[in-house]
């Protein structure tokens, strides 16, 4: 959808994520003013981790995908 802002600028809504998982977008609708948004419908379900500490983080990381180069 393109509307044209008050300063002239053009605005494209993209309702549909491709990047992130379904939870992700739940989480974004529930706790920020992004409403008009969805997960795209091949999304995977994802997961939310708050209050990760950013070697948490990296551990994680290297878990899932094995030691960085």
């Amino acid at each position: 959808m393109l509307s044209e802002t008050t300063r002239g600028c053009k605005e494209l809504i993209l309702p549909t994520n491709y990047r992130c998982g379904k939870a992700i977008i739940d989480y974004v609708r529930e706790n920020t003013v992004v409403k008009d948004i969805e997960a795209a419908p091949n999304a995977i379900e994802g997961r939310v981790i708050e209050d990760m500490s950013y070697l948490d983080i990296l551990d994680m990381l290297v878990a899932e995908h094995g030691k960085a180069a």
